[in-house]
């Protein structure tokens, strides 16, 4: 399932009952996905997916 974040859309996926990963999908002008693990609940792989579509966002930002 698809979620989206500040115009991001990003999604979770299973690995294992305690391991997950999320990728992020920025639109083609935004530059390139970018994925990491997270664990042990789905909820807390869209947290850290947020976090770090923040972080991705938030410095590009800053380099401008």
């Amino acid at each position: 399932m698809k979620f989206e974040h500040r115009n991001v859309s990003f999604d979770v996926h299973s690995l294992t009952e305690e391991k997950w990963e999320w990728i992020a999908y920025p639109k083609v002008e935004q530059g390139a996905k970018f994925s990491g693990l997270s664990g042990p609940t789905e909820a807390e792989a869209k947290r850290a997916a947020r976090f770090c579509i923040d972080e991705w966002l938030d410095g590009k930002k800053a380099a401008h």
